[in-house]
């Protein structure tokens, strides 16, 4: 995935653009706090690369239903 600064946008290996969708918090055992960005893209149908793209992480959706979401923790 391509990062463009200017846009806060990722590009996809197929030109698609993945916007900022939400920043999700989360608290690590230890009290550590992480901010993680949350790209998505709702463009994913019919994409060559969605097989290798988007991965199973044991949802019960199927691959045909699914869009690509990308997580950033800087």
């Amino acid at each position: 995935m391509v990062y463009h600064e200017e846009t806060d946008t990722y590009t996809c290996a197929n030109g698609k653009e993945l916007q900022f969708s939400y920043t999700k918090k989360e608290r690590s055992k230890t009290g550590y706090e992480r901010e993680t960005q949350v790209y998505s893209c709702q463009e994913c149908d019919g994409c060559p690369h969605k097989k290798e793209c988007i991965k199973r992480n044991r949802s019960k959706k199927p691959l045909k239903e699914r869009s690509k979401a990308l997580y950033v923790s800087r």
